[in-house]
């Protein structure tokens, strides 16, 4: 298709799926004081008795550092004239297999939930990477097939836009839900999204020239009137000369013919090294600046000029 600025664009989205191994997983245990019976009456277990023994049972599957993330009963005050303190004790294991260990090891009674709170990997910036590359990889495949399905020819990416990772929501178990066995499965894993949106600019096959030589020329912006110039400087090198109106010259350009077209190094009004990649499409030639360091002609900047008609 063709943009509001006249450039021939290819848009396509790719995305990629990650299912990561957790190494830290949030656990939350509520508990709850309650009464028991005891010589006919009725005795509160106290908060102290009920936290005292959930931090023994995990101690014993190697759980040390236990923290509070909750304290308070404002539900039970509304609903009874017996006020029961309620606590919520969070840790964070390394290792799913824990789950089992520690549920079979808390108190029967005093416990008012159990949950995984949230998954993590210490390693996710890595997968991260991972992923946005597969995406980016999968934009790329798509591009190709769609650029050799219609005879055109991939130039460079124009715009990248990463619209992921998108994170899948952790479930959240309860105590009822671990204890029947439901759900555990799908808690293996971290399910994770990437996705980006490509621009590729892309030229006609038909119209682009294989002869070396058919580069060499004079050339001239039909908007602003920038100069293109192409000599051959033998042992297959060219020389590149641009002049881009009002903004600066590139007199050392020196490039050599690859399958994409005429590619080539310069200096910048800076002085730093600047590349750039010349296609020709029937007159025409379109420049592109596909990696510069210079503020004022940013990588992915294209000028498309026309030849002058002096040259043979």
């Amino acid at each position: 298709m063709v943009n509001a600025a006249g450039q021939s664009i290819i848009e396509v989205t790719g995305t990629a799926s990650l299912n990561i191994v957790p190494d830290r997983i949030t656990v939350e245990i509520g508990i709850e004081e309650y009464f028991r019976a005891a010589s006919g009456d009725s005795v509160k277990v106290k908060i102290a008795d009920i936290e005292r023994k959930v931090r023994a049972a995990l101690a014993e599957v190697g759980v040390s550092e236990v923290t509070v993330s909750d304290m308070g009963n404002y539900r039970n005050r509304s609903v009874s004239d017996k006020f029961l303190m309620a606590k919520t004790l969070s840790t964070v294991l390394t290792d799913l297999s824990q789950l089992n260990k520690i549920a079979s090891r808390l108190p029967s009674q005093g416990i008012s939930s159990f949950q995984i709170s949230g998954l993590d990997n210490s390693d996710m910036e890595s997968y991260n990477r991972q992923g946005l590359k597969a995406a980016l990889d999968a934009a790329r495949e798509k591009a190709l097939f769609i650029a050799d399905n219609e005879n055109v020819k991939l130039v460079m990416p124009l715009e990248i836009v990463e619209t992921g990772p998108n994170y899948y929501e952790t479930p959240r178990f309860s105590n009822v839900a671990f204890d029947s066995g439901a759900g555990m499965d799908h808690m293996r894993r971290i399910s994770r999204r990437y996705s980006v949106k490509v621009r590729y600019l892309f030229t006609s096959t038909s119209g682009i020239q294989s002869d070396c030589s058919s580069f060499v020329g004079t050339y001239r912006s039909p908007v602003d009137g920038s100069d293109l110039i192409i000599t051959d400087k033998g042992k297959g090198e060219y020389g590149v000369q641009v002049g881009l109106f009002r903004l600066t010259s590139l007199d050392d350009g020196v490039g050599k013919i690859t399958p994409d077209g005429l590619r080539f190094a310069a200096t910048d009004a800076a002085g730093n090294p600047i590349l750039g990649l010349i296609t020709l499409d029937g007159g025409n030639a379109l420049l592109t600046f596909t990696n510069s360091a210079w503020e004022y002609l940013p990588s992915g900047t294209w000028i498309e000029f026309e030849r002058r008609v002096t040259d043979n």
